[in-house]
């Protein structure tokens, strides 16, 4: 049979079963994938290893005996559930679980960090108090970052409800009123890119694609590949599932844009030159390097202030509303009219007013 398992290491006096089943690896806590209700890890410290141990034997049986660990991730709910309380290792199973599925790096990455630290702050069990400890120790947080934990740790209960929780700490903790993220706009787009061109030009291209097609750095541009654009560069076209909005978009280049693009490979990344794009975080870091150099920025400059001013000049140009929704790729014109409320877009004057003749 296809498949290696040892014992682990987690931390200091915890273990789990490390399993590498046809190419894809496992982490499993406590026997309840087999239909045993062994937990090792709430044994005396000095019992642990040889339970652990021990353990590995019974899922090498239930191997041979044609059990599979595709059956935990398609059946999770029937293959996991016992009566609670859900514990440490159950948080960690979840975790592990939801790695197999098609979740994003960046949310699997946040994830860990909420598992991680309400893990670190309970004894045994996990109940409500378990992720009220976790959230009384982020009193510096904004409330932007408590709603994102807030999602967060509704997720893991609605997961942990299968392993035998039976609390409501989302439902019992109400969200807060987010002050929005300014991102101002540049006076002088022209001279600032000019600038950013000179510290580095893969940023100055994620720029003014941002600026010029009003394309999210973070995730459009930055996996964007040299098939996405179509008639020698004159457009760019994204499938719904590459976008925020999930909806097709195509995007005309402006002419000013196209002499930074220099082709490639169909299945190349415009930015790496390879099959793979940079990490998720490559621009913000770059951003704050600039940011730390330059004398052309502001308060409130971010990356973002390059599609708010793209969108000034839009909605400048055009006067349309539905145009700017289409540009921007929002997924209704409601989107629109909250985000251009955060716009410094010019106030009526009294002659653009209605008059009787």
């Amino acid at each position: 049979m296809n498949y290696t398992i040892s014992v682990t290491q987690r931390k200091k006096d915890s273990y789990y079963i490390s399993l590498l089943h046809n190419n894809q690896r496992y982490r499993f806590y406590n026997g309840k994938p087999i239909g045993l209700l062994k937990s090792p890890n709430k044994l005396p410290v000095s019992e642990r290893r040889a339970a652990f141990e021990d353990l590995k034997l019974d899922y090498q049986l239930a191997l041979r005996n044609g059990w599979t660990p595709e059956s935990v991730k398609n059946d999770k709910k029937d293959s996991a559930k016992i009566n609670g309380p859900a514990t440490i290792d159950d948080l960690w199973e979840v975790y592990e679980i939801m790695k197999q599925q098609n979740y994003s790096i960046r949310y699997l990455k946040d994830l860990h960090f909420y598992v991680r630290h309400t893990a670190a702050l309970s004894k045994d069990e996990i109940t409500e108090e378990s992720f009220s400890r976790f959230i009384a120790t982020k009193k510096h947080w904004s409330n932007t970052s408590y709603n994102n934990a807030r999602r967060y740790i509704g997720v893991l209960e609605e997961r942990l409800r299968h392993y035998g929780y039976t609390g409501n700490w989302k439902l019992n903790n109400k969200s807060r009123r987010a002050t929005q993220k300014l991102h101002k706009p540049f006076r002088n787009v022209e001279v600032v890119l000019d600038d950013i061109y000179k510290f580095n030009p893969k940023l100055h291209l994620c720029c003014i694609l941002t600026y010029g097609c009003l394309l999210r750095p973070h995730q459009e541009i930055r996996q964007l590949l040299w098939g996405d654009f179509l008639s020698l560069l004159s457009q760019v076209s994204l499938s719904g599932s590459r976008t925020k909005g999930k909806r097709n978009r195509v995007i005309p280049v402006p002419e000013y844009i196209r002499p930074y693009l220099t082709g490639g490979p169909v299945d190349h990344n415009i930015f790496t030159g390879t099959t793979e794009a940079h990490n998720p975080d490559y621009f913000k870091t770059l951003w704050s390097k600039y940011k730390k150099q330059s004398t052309h920025l502001e308060k409130h400059h971010t990356l973002y202030s390059f599609r708010h001013t793209g969108a000034i000049k839009v909605y400048e140009k055009t006067g349309s509303l539905t145009v700017l929704q289409q540009v921007m790729g929002h997924a209704d014109l409601k989107t629109s009219l909250t985000y251009l409320r955060g716009l410094e877009i010019q106030q009526l004057e009294v002659n653009q007013m209605p008059e009787l003749v």
